[in-house]
């Protein structure tokens, strides 16, 4: 790891405004990449922009701008094939603003899903990988409510967890526990992204049960 005079004070921004070179001595150069007004904040990018979680646990802080959120489903068992379509913090999203859900999150789980039929998961791994997007298309009409279904659920249960996890928090002394404030934000923040995902996506497909 290397600290660079003035360069390490840039903020971090979703949307940086500011790209760090290094040049064949060594030398470190910061270029705007669009115009900055007089006064306005220099930001660059520290991590994963749709990732905020990983940020807050690195850095401290939460971007409160990130566009979406990982959709914390981590009981899958990593495979060449569901990264292929995928897995991975950076590419399985809930959105935070419309409450949409990235394209990986039902490849990988129709994937998943798929596991107990080998050459229909096959068929539909290819057509994925071969951009044949009728097909898939297809596939995910044809198991759309069992994706659904999994993604209710994991979503319902993530936020009673969430609900938990306040209640747990909300009972330790924020003088002792000075971080509290900025988890009760972090998980407010990830909450309205999955009610929004719940109430814009998932539910007017399955339902309200």
């Amino acid at each position: 790891m290397v600290i660079v005079p003035m360069a390490d004070m840039f903020n971090h921004g979703s949307i940086p405004n500011v790209e760090i070179h290094y040049d064949e001595e060594g030398s470190c150069n910061a270029y705007t990449t669009v115009d900055v007004p007089a006064g306005s904040p220099l930001l660059i990018c520290y991590a994963n922009p749709y990732n905020p979680s990983a940020l807050f646990a690195k850095y401290g802080f939460l971007d409160e701008n990130a566009p979406a959120t990982f959709c914390k489903i981590m009981d899958i068992i990593p495979s060449t094939e569901n990264r292929n379509l995928g897995l991975s913090f950076s590419r399985m999203l809930f959105y935070h603003e419309n409450g949409g859900i990235s394209e990986e999150v039902f490849d990988v789980l129709l994937f998943e899903h798929l596991s107990g039929e080998w050459q229909t998961q096959k068929d539909f791994y290819n057509a994925c990988m071969n951009g044949d997007v009728d097909t898939k298309a297809a596939y995910h009409q044809q198991y759309l409510g069992d994706v659904m279904g999994r993604l209710k659920k994991h979503v319902d249960t993530f936020l009673i967890e969430l609900d938990k996890l306040d209640e747990k928090a909300a009972s330790k002394d924020i003088e002792t526990h000075t971080r509290i404030p900025k988890i009760l934000a972090h998980n407010a923040f990830v909450r309205e992204a999955f009610i929004r995902v719940k109430q814009n996506s998932i539910d007017p497909v399955v339902g309200y049960e």
